[in-house]
């Protein structure tokens, strides 16, 4: 099995970690046998923590652009 390491936030790693306690989530787990550290240790292998990038110095508004007829 090869091994991907990807690049990866503690912010990210947070909202995972967030995200299996999720009452839908549980029984996901339940049916293959995995708890949530197993899946946190498994991203732990497989990724790489980096910070966080600097927020753009440029960003959409969220306006949208008129109609043109």
């Amino acid at each position: 099995m090869q091994t991907i390491l990807t690049g990866a936030t503690q912010p990210m790693r947070d909202e995972l970690a967030r995200v299996l306690a999720y009452p839908q989530i549980i029984p996901r787990l339940d049916f293959y046998q995995l708890s949530a550290d197993d899946v946190l240790a498994a991203f732990g292998r497989h990724a790489r923590l980096v910070e966080v990038a600097p927020k753009a110095s440029l960003t959409c508004s969220g306006r949208r652009r008129p109609e043109i007829h």
